[in-house]
């Protein structure tokens, strides 16, 4: 017997990974205020060594600089994670508390991010400020943000056809986007080989507190 499909009500989407994508709206007003107030720190401060390899990463405290208070993107980046709390929990009334830390990255020719996830968090992201054009010849998926599926068995037996089971996914990221996923989410940032400079502001909520208000 030839059994009638919908994909839509014969499929179980099991175990699926959130991965939030926005646009902020006001990027081209705060991009170019963010990129001075981050220059400027770096000439301050000597970075940190976390995942990333080559670089600058400032201390977890980018969210209390007080020339930051005058944009709004730490008040976009605690709405994005809200946001994804809300499809997570299906739910769209609801209280939340969250501990929050950020901080600023610098990225320079040769710096990348090695493979690595955030322990201790629930969601992590990403605003992007600066995301220069590289060259022509540049290395491959220069620049780009990558995401591993984390079904660690599930690259046994090769599928046939345009199935990307087992592949990394890849975001190549524009200025003004900011990116959010679930922390546990292994990822890495990809070298480039040209003589540009790229800023992006990254960050991680902890959920303290979720009441769930019904409707």
């Amino acid at each position: 017997m030839r059994l009638n499909f919908d994909h839509n009500q014969n499929v179980l989407r099991a175990f699926p990974t959130l991965i939030g994508n926005f646009r902020v709206p006001n990027a081209e007003q705060i991009n170019p205020v963010l990129e001075k107030i981050i220059m400027n720190r770096e000439s301050q401060y000597h970075g940190k060594s976390k995942s990333n390899v080559g670089g600058w990463h400032s201390d977890i405290d980018f969210h209390t600089w007080p020339e930051v208070q005058q944009t709004d993107i730490v008040e976009t980046m605690h709405s994005a994670v809200s946001h994804m709390v809300a499809s997570a929990a299906q739910s769209t009334r609801f209280n939340l508390n969250c501990d929050f830390v950020s901080w600023a990255n610098i990225n320079r020719r040769g710096s990348h991010n090695s493979v690595h996830n955030h322990c201790n968090s629930h969601w992590s992201g990403v605003y992007y400020v600066t995301v220069p054009k590289f060259a022509e010849n540049d290395l491959p998926r220069a620049g780009d943000i990558m995401f591993y599926d984390p079904r660690g068995a599930v690259n046994m037996v090769v599928h046939p056809g345009k199935c990307n089971d087992g592949e990394a996914i890849r975001v190549s990221p524009i200025a003004g986007s900011l990116l959010i996923f679930p922390s546990w989410l292994y990822h890495s940032v990809n070298p480039f080989n040209s003589d540009v400079v790229r800023i992006s502001i990254a960050f991680n909520a902890r959920v303290d507190h979720f009441e769930d208000l019904g409707g």
